[in-house]
């Protein structure tokens, strides 16, 4: 089957099995590559059955590192499932229904993938649906509120023009910038562990990136964000004009561009690979440098 089938088999986006293609979690049984290197997919029964089942490891908030272990038999999986269940008591948002249903699989101590999935999914307990958990950007209802408030920020300036026109020019300048930025909707956050930043910072310096992009980026959509590691972070800090700032952090992301991106300097349906060095300076995260990674 073709992969439009296998998205309609599986509930799962187009876009989400590339990502899971990608990032090696999922490896499709039936392949040919042409001379160029490019690889197309013939897809099974049984690349349906391992993709629900890494659409249901998600749901439990399973990492991609634990299912890649599951799958490659080097994880022990009971002890994984331990970890998972206390790492999901630690996270508030986590459902107490999740918890309580680990906690009962936990019971079997399962030793396969395959017992581990069957007992997730076991119809006596009562649980949501699988949600394509891997397309949702955690930042998108914060976005969602600041387009409401660049409406009312529209209409402001248009009243401001009938009144005013002679800010005409500095006002079209405004609209064009605060209506027309980057798409940051189907943002995808991958959260790498650090030695040196507590999550919380990571999370306000990409939180941050992301505010930037919305603004200045236009007709260009952000696909992934992600911290780029602690000797990344190390390396960008021996810099001198460093030296009165806090801290020190480097994001890396992806982003492709519309039709209209060269007039900000970018080539035009174009991807890009991207990175944001940030410095802390009286507590606040500001952007220092960027450019391609």
């Amino acid at each position: 089957m073709k992969l439009k089938e296998l998205a309609s088999a599986t509930d799962i986006s187009e876009r989400t099995i590339r990502y899971y293609i990608s990032d090696g979690v999922f490896v499709p049984e039936k392949f040919s590559e042409s001379y160029t290197g490019r690889k197309s997919y013939d897809y099974t029964e049984n690349d349906v059955k391992r993709l629900k089942q890494i659409a249901l490891l998600r749901k439990y908030d399973f990492s991609i590192k634990d299912i890649k272990d599951f799958f490659d038999g080097k994880a022990d999986i009971t002890c994984a499932l331990k970890e998972n269940i206390k790492r999901s008591k630690e996270n508030s948002k986590t459902q107490t229904e999740n918890i309580s249903v680990m906690e009962s699989v936990l019971e079997y101590e399962p030793k396969t993938i395959n017992e581990l999935c069957e007992l997730l999914s076991n119809p006596v307990i009562e649980q949501a649906p699988v949600p394509n958990i891997d397309e949702q950007s955690a930042y998108k209802p914060m976005y969602e509120k600041a387009k409401k408030r660049i409406k009312i920020i529209a209409i402001i300036i248009s009243v401001v023009l009938l009144c005013h026109y002679v800010v005409f020019p500095f006002c079209i300048y405004l609209i064009s910038q605060s209506t027309t930025g980057g798409n940051v909707d189907s943002c995808w956050v991958t959260y790498v562990p650090s030695e040196i930043h507590s999550q919380k910072e990571i999370d306000e310096a990409i939180n941050h990136v992301i505010k930037h992009f919305a603004l200045f980026y236009r007709d260009c959509r952000l696909l992934e964000i992600r911290y780029a590691g602690d000797e990344q972070c190390v390396n960008e800090s021996i810099y001198s004009w460093s030296q009165n700032s806090e801290s020190t952090i480097v994001l890396d992301c992806e982003f492709e561009t519309g039709s209209t991106a060269s007039y900000d300097g970018f080539e035009n349906d174009c991807d890009y690979s991207w990175q944001f060095v940030l410095r802390k300076f009286a507590g606040k995260w500001v952007i220092v440098d960027q450019g391609q990674g």
